[in-house]
């Protein structure tokens, strides 16, 4: 499959500048995949040995929590495009979510163990792991934050603000799962926002 590595490089970049040398070891672990929507790359219980960058499509990590579909966060291209389950992806313990392309996908996917043998190799790789890590906690923070301290309203118009694309590109039942409620209190709120 030919790859377009300019996005790739790009995001790469933004978070750490490489060098030529060093982008060249990361493209040789780099592998090249196709997934289609609906298809589940995690489940719980197993262990997240593997990281992916959406070069197109999108993908959700998701847990069933009480019977309940709750989704944790949304991966796309030109958001926050690597996706995999940190916690898991870095302790080699069994992760609790599941993993979710919500639309067909096309991905570059990096396995663990040469993702970490970057680390240990290249200084630049390791800042890069850092950095991805800080920005993934303080997205998981934001979230936890919101639900802790606003209500559905709040969470909404926050939504709103922080991530408009976010509501025309992902499903409202999936958006729902997002904000903790069910797709009809979605519905009114979104009723009362636009009044």
């Amino acid at each position: 499959m030919q790859q377009d590595w300019t996005t790739m490089r790009t995001a790469f970049d933004q978070l750490v500048p490489l060098p030529d040398g060093i982008w060249e070891a990361v493209l040789a672990v780099a592998h090249p995949a196709l997934y289609q929507k609906k298809k589940i790359l995690l489940e719980p219980g197993q262990i997240c040995d593997r990281m992916l960058f959406i070069h197109q499509g999108a993908m959700r990590s998701y847990r069933i929590q009480e019977g309940l579909d709750i989704t944790y966060f949304f991966f796309f291209p030109d958001l926050f495009a690597f996706a995999t389950d940190f916690a898991s992806f870095k302790t080699d313990q069994p992760t609790h979510y599941y993993l979710e392309c919500i639309d067909d996908c096309r991905v570059t996917m990096f396995h663990r163990s040469d993702i970490f043998a970057l680390y240990e190799r290249y200084p630049e790789m390791q800042k890069f792991g850092r950095l991805m890590a800080e920005y993934a906690y303080l997205m998981m923070d934001r979230r936890m934050s919101h639900f802790q301290f606003h209500n559905l309203e709040t969470r909404y118009l926050a939504l709103l603000q922080e991530e408009p694309a976010l509501l025309q590109r992902v499903p409202q039942h999936l958006i729902a799962t997002y904000l903790g409620v069910t797709p009809e209190s979605l519905s009114r709120i979104k009723q009362q926002v636009v009044r």
